[in-house]
């Protein structure tokens, strides 16, 4: 069964200038691009820009074809077709300036103004046209030109001069123009110039098969004259004549040239700013970040300019990536500088060392950081030690001198009579009750120590146990190859050792000195001397330095240490325990043995007792205040703690000492029996 001719029954648009993109519906036209062998539109053959789609749909350009005329489709199957449709070309009025797919017929404009001797503007057509696309309301003026030269006494509505104003064109044409007609026109316009800004390349696809045209015209013409120009006289003469040519268009439009080339370099240039903004805002957004301290938006802009501009060969890039660096560069210092920077807490600690890794700053932050933080708490307690050693030997001056204006006898002219010996005397007796009732310096020491120890080192154990765990660099970084050294785990372990000993003998040169009498002469002055006062801490202090010690000691126990520094703060405190229990009960032998001092002998009667004296009642509060200190410091025992009398030399002198104070009142019993009484006893007596 023949296949009938292609029949083109619809075309969209139905009329345009030469390049337009029609689309042609009707039946038969073909049953693949190969069978689609002619297409002419208005008697112009266009079937090199013809895109076969279906058998009913073909998308092609027209050509150069004037007026109207028929659109003929010719298959292989079925021959050459008809048409029902039309289309209608027709030529747009092109400037010089204009770019054109066809060849333009200036006989009519420019042979026409060469023979009148003068030249045609550019821009005569143009200045006719609304750029707008807005012709509601015609092109008479509808403000006089002496008013618009009132309002805008040095410039003009002629978009062709450099004095050019926008608002008097508008008062000029479209002075009642709704707002929404003006926008619509805005956007006719940018439409406009982003047809123009495409560039040759986007104008070439679009005229490909007008192109092709003029290049096989060309090339025909080319061989035609090498046919009948035997000797090429007439070629040469021809090129010499194309070159003139373009020699003569080149001066005339050199200057029209150069602004547009000026132009594009600007067009470009503003294009890979826009593009590359981020690259080129990246400098100051980076110190405005920094001064506001978001760190994390520094370090994220910088990783993501790094992976797009750090190997680029482009000039401008290097240069503003080489700032970007620079900027960084003095980042990472002042992060290091605040890493560096103590007392800090631990959470501040972490995020710099992440800030510092995620920036690559070389070397480890984290180590660096552990290395200072305990070198400053060994600094924090030497400073410790020196400031309380200058102050009790500051207390102690004063009390010689105290001693001696209260032994040394005065002469007349010191003592004086009447109210200036009084004055003199309640002076000094204010100076020595003031001396007297002042917080010991070693309890003020072993307090501040205290609070050195239990605010600072659980963050330096914590920091290097979050080091050692991988946290401080797995986490930013998601690198899990990363190993620590393992020598540096022996070197922590030995750095957190030697905090822990310089914070235990530095309670043992104050409390226990006995205790250090073994150590090398320089290690032991390391320690600190303390002076050695008549009077040493009154027993009712020494409880409370017990607690403080036993609390720093608790808090960092329950840290994990490693088992040779939990070991010696453990014995520190068993030993202070030790100590206190053995003062305490020698201080309380001392005050019975004193006890014969404080008889009375003023009997009460007691229906129980019988008569007696006040005697028994001082003994009992004696014994009953040392059982209460004692049993804070000996019977409760905390979780580690050594068991007080775990060890037999312990339980021996505890013993002995308690079989002391009860021996004690019977020697102060038998003084009272069997000696005389002293001159207080013979006045109450």
């Amino acid at each position: 069964m023949p296949i009938p001719p292609p029949l083109v029954t619809g075309v969209s648009p139905k009329e345009g200038p030469p390049g337009t993109r029609i689309t042609i519906r009707g039946e038969n036209l073909g049953h693949d691009a190969k069978d689609l062998v002619g297409l002419k539109i208005c008697g112009v053959d266009c079937l090199l820009s013809a895109e076969w789609k279906t058998s009913s749909k073909i998308v092609a350009r027209t050509g150069p074809g004037k007026g109207k005329g028929e659109i003929i489709v010719s298959t292989r199957t079925g021959g050459v077709g008809s048409c029902t449709v039309g289309f209608r070309g027709y030529f747009i009025q092109i400037g010089p300036l204009q770019e054109s797919a066809i060849w333009i017929d200036e006989s009519q404009t420019v042979l026409s103004n060469l023979g009148r001797g003068r030249a045609s503007s550019p821009m005569l057509i143009k200045d006719n046209e609304d750029p707008l696309g807005l012709s509601d309301e015609g092109t008479q003026p509808k403000f006089k030109e002496d008013e618009l030269l009132e309002m805008f006494p040095e410039a003009s509505g002629k978009m062709s001069l450099e004095n050019f104003s926008p608002a008097w064109y508008l008062l000029e044409n479209h002075h009642s123009t709704s707002f929404d007609d003006l926008k619509a026109g805005l956007g006719y316009m940018k439409r406009k110039a982003a047809q123009r800004s495409e560039g040759p390349i986007a104008f070439m696809k679009s005229n490909l098969s007008s192109t092709i045209d003029c290049l096989s015209s060309l090339s025909a013409m080319n061989r035609m004259f090498a046919t009948d120009d035997i000797r090429g006289d007439c070629m040469n003469s021809y090129a010499v004549l194309l070159m003139q040519a373009k020699s003569c268009a080149d001066g005339l439009f050199q200057e029209v040239l150069g602004r547009k080339d000026k132009a594009d370099s600007t067009r470009n240039a503003l294009s890979v700013l826009h593009r590359f903004k981020f690259l080129f805002y990246l400098p100051l957004n980076i110190e405005r970040n920094i001064q506001r301290g978001d760190y994390n938006l520094v370090i994220n802009d910088f990783v993501r300019a790094r992976s797009l501009f750090a190997d680029t060969q482009v000039q401008i890039f290097k240069k503003v990536y080489k700032e970007v660096e620079e900027q960084i560069n003095l980042f990472r210092k002042m992060l290091h500088n605040k890493l560096l920077e103590l007392p800090n807490s631990l959470e501040e600690q972490k995020k710099l060392i992440r800030y510092l890794v995620s920036l690559e700053s070389g070397g480890e932050p984290a180590w660096e950081c552990l290395n200072n933080q305990q070198n400053w708490l060994m600094t924090m307690l030497s400073h410790c030690r020196n400031e309380h050693i200058i102050e009790g030997k500051k207390l102690k001056k004063e009390d010689c001198t105290i001693e001696r204006k209260q032994t040394t006898p005065m002469s007349p002219h010191q003592t004086g009579y009447g109210r200036n010996k009084s004055s003199n005397l309640t002076s000094v007796q204010d100076q020595s009750t003031t001396t007297r009732f002042k917080t010991p310096q070693k309890v003020m020491f072993i307090e501040e120590l205290n609070d050195i120890v239990t605010e600072n080192f659980p963050d330096f154990w914590k920091l290097g146990h979050a080091y050692f765990a991988g946290s401080l660099i797995h986490k930013e970084t998601g690198d899990k190859s990363f190993k620590i050294d393992s020598n540096k785990h022996l070197q922590f372990k030995q750095m957190v050792s030697d905090v822990i000993t310089f914070f235990a003998n530095l309670v043992r040169a104050a409390f226990l000195p006995e205790s250090l009498e073994n150590l090398p002469r320089e290690e032991r002055e390391k320690y600190g001397i303390w002076p050695e006062n008549k009077q040493e801490i009154p027993f009712a202090w020494l409880p409370h330095c017990v607690r403080c010690v036993r609390s720093c000691v608790s808090s960092l126990t329950n840290l994990d240490l490693p088992t040779d520094s939990t070991d010696l703060i453990q014995e520190l405190a068993f030993d202070m325990r030790t100590h206190c229990m053995f003062t305490l009960l020698k201080q309380a032998i001392t005050d019975v043995e004193c006890l014969h001092t404080k008889e009375t002998w003023n009997v009460e009667a007691d229906d129980e007792y019988g008569g007696t004296t006040q005697l028994p009642a001082l003994f009992e509060n004696i014994v009953n205040e040392t059982i209460q200190h004692l049993h804070e410091v000996v019977i409760q025992n905390r979780t580690g703690e050594y068991e007080i009398f775990s060890q037999q030399t312990t339980q021996k002198e505890a013993t002995m000492l308690c079989t002391k104070l009860l021996q004690a009142f019977s020697v102060c019993l038998h003084k009272l029996a069997f000696q005389q009484p002293q001159s207080i006893g013979d006045t109450n007596k």
